[in-house]
């Protein structure tokens, strides 16, 4: 299969005062620029919602066709990282967790999702991931930009489509600042280029089967201009968009594109005649299928005890060594937690502000890592031995740095299950913490009791000293 599989698409980028749309078509296995429109705030347009609604408009844009679009400049951010083969939710766990290391911004300011990148070797088990994360307050400005629109099926930075877009090749954009995405063993690496580096469209977008149609009579500059939308453009021809659809950041509802929906409305129709079709088949040869159940059943009775007769007949040596096969295969079986509850086991006992510094080790169950904070966490490890599924928690070092006013921990431990002693020793602890705090309640009534006492006997004496001094008796 190539790379496309979709003949037309529309790709928007903007930045604060200028905004930039290609038409993207396909023939055959190569891809060109049908049309493109460039619009300047106040000029043509009087906000950033109106350019890109008019940039729409002027590539004639329909429900039918896919568009992407994405924002320019700060506030942004993407990493690659392998990760293990994981199920969806577990997965996203663990992206949550290597976040942390991403970014200092927490995670209730930033909105992320992530792709799952193709790879070449398929027997490879670990997923190449690319996380992208973006502030709240950029993507409340991204969401007024896209206010306008009809449908969307993604937006995001043009740099996170990549792959399999320019596969093996370098990608450069041209904001305030030329950087360029250079491809890597681990990833994609963003690298600044230095002031004063020239970069034709050619070295900027380097690919193949690629025409720029009428764009190729612009200047040079002009051109670069337009590799991001061309990027986002190429992308929305490609299958990722369906596939990723699922794990990038979810778009508002009313941005949701309800496409073919007549096809959809008759597909529902047959297959409900197809139900039906079904069912009255079924209720039609159900006195046949019982009976060939019950044939069924009387071999199934009659080949289990076959069986028990051959059974009977085995070698006590055979049965014996069968025994032992049974016995070894459950001695093998592994006992301790997995990999993703231990991960979650300590995500839960970090606590903000502190994160995990360095990547996080796994060996057949031993884990390492590290956590930097503003301060020291001294309970950390208690937390971590409490946990019912982790064990055997010691802290190997512990370091100040005073430039980045940062404490560093690092800790060693076992994934296991806590044994019984242990779940004993913690009830036991458990319970001394309830008594010791229902003592120093007790003790704190007692105190009260014993001010109001003071207190009472304190205005009774008062009184008396208010009294008139009784008379003395006359003489005799």
């Amino acid at each position: 299969m190539g790379l496309f599989v979709r003949n037309n698409s529309i790709a928007v980028t903007w930045t604060p005062n200028s905004c930039h749309a290609v038409r993207m078509g396909v023939s055959g296995k190569d891809c060109t620029v049908t049309q493109s429109w460039h619009g300047i705030l106040g000029k043509d347009g009087d906000s950033v919602a109106e350019l890109v609604l008019n940039a729409l408009r002027a590539l004639q844009a329909d429900d039918s066709i896919f568009i992407v679009a994405g924002g320019q400049g700060q506030g942004w951010g993407m990493a690659d990282i392998k990760a293990p083969a994981l199920k969806q939710e577990d997965l996203r766990n663990a992206l949550a967790f290597e976040l942390r290391k991403q970014t200092p911004v927490p995670l209730d300011q930033l909105r992320w999702g992530y792709r799952i990148l193709p790879v070449e070797d398929k027997k490879n088990q670990r997923k190449h991931v690319r996380l992208f994360f973006i502030k709240n307050d950029y993507w409340t400005s991204w969401m007024k930009a896209i206010d306008g629109l009809h449908h969307l099926d993604a937006i995001m930075p043009a740099p996170v489509a990549l792959d399999p877009i320019l596969n093996g090749q370098n990608l450069t954009i041209l904001d305030n600042i030329a950087y360029e995405y250079r491809t890597s063993p681990q990833g994609r690496v963003v690298t600044p280029l230095a002031d004063g580096t020239q970069v034709t469209f050619d070295q900027a977008f380097p690919m193949k089967n690629f025409t720029l149609g009428k764009l190729s009579t612009l200047s040079e500059e002009e051109k670069l201009a337009f590799v991001p939308a061309i990027t986002l453009g190429v992308y929305a021809l490609t299958e990722s968009v369906s596939t990723d659809a699922k794990t990038l950041i979810p778009l508002p509802e009313r941005f949701v594109a309800h496409r073919n929906i007549a096809l959809k409305a008759i597909a529902l129709c047959m297959a409900i005649y197809l139900i039906g079709l079904v069912v009255y088949t079924a209720a039609g040869n159900l006195s046949v299928k019982a009976a060939q159940i019950r044939q069924i059943d009387l071999a199934i009775q009659q080949t289990r005890a076959e069986l028990d007769k051959i059974n009977r007949l085995l070698d006590p040596k055979d049965q014996e060594k069968a025994k032992l096969i049974q016995d070894e295969l459950v001695a093998n079986t592994p006992t301790g937690p997995d990999f993703p509850t231990a991960l979650l086991a300590i995500t839960q006992a970090v606590k903000a502000p502190a994160w995990v510094a360095q990547s996080l080790e796994w060996k057949n169950g031993s884990i390492s890592f590290q956590v930097q904070g503003p301060q020291k966490d001294l309970e950390l490890a208690n937390r971590l031995e409490a946990s019912p599924y982790l064990g055997d928690v010691s802290e190997r070092m512990s370091t100040y740095n005073q430039d980045s006013n940062n404490h560093t921990q690092r800790f060693e431990l076992l994934a296991r299950f806590d044994t019984p002693a242990e779940e004993e020793a913690l009830k036991v602890q458990q319970r001394k913490e309830a008594e010791r705090l229902a003592a120093e309640r007790r003790q704190a009534k007692a105190e009260e009791e014993t001010e109001e006492d003071l207190e009472d006997e304190l205005d009774d004496t008062e009184e008396l000293e208010d009294e008139d001094p009784p008379e003395p008796p006359e003489a005799p």
